[in-house]
């Protein structure tokens, strides 16, 4: 998922991911010490769960995509699905 960082509580390893259509809570194991900031877009890569119709992944890989162009993306996404 690729999404701008809401909120980030390093204690707990979690953070409030805010993606084009979904909020999502990511959630990391204790070794999380990630250089992630609240407003970073990143990428989360991780196991996907769903209760009570709110998503949480259980994050393994986060990416660094503040310089992806996030208007740029959903314009290529839209006329790809074209």
């Amino acid at each position: 998922m690729i999404g701008r960082v809401e909120s980030i509580d390093k204690d707990t390893g979690t953070i409030i991911l805010k993606g084009k259509e979904k909020t999502v809570l990511v959630t990391f194991d204790e070794n999380f010490k990630k250089d992630v900031k609240e407003g970073d877009i990143i990428r989360v890569f991780g196991e996907v769960s769903e209760f009570e119709g709110k998503v949480e992944i259980s994050g393994f890989i986060v990416q660094n995509m503040n310089e992806l162009d996030l208007e740029l993306k959903e314009r290529v996404e839209k006329i790809r699905r074209r």
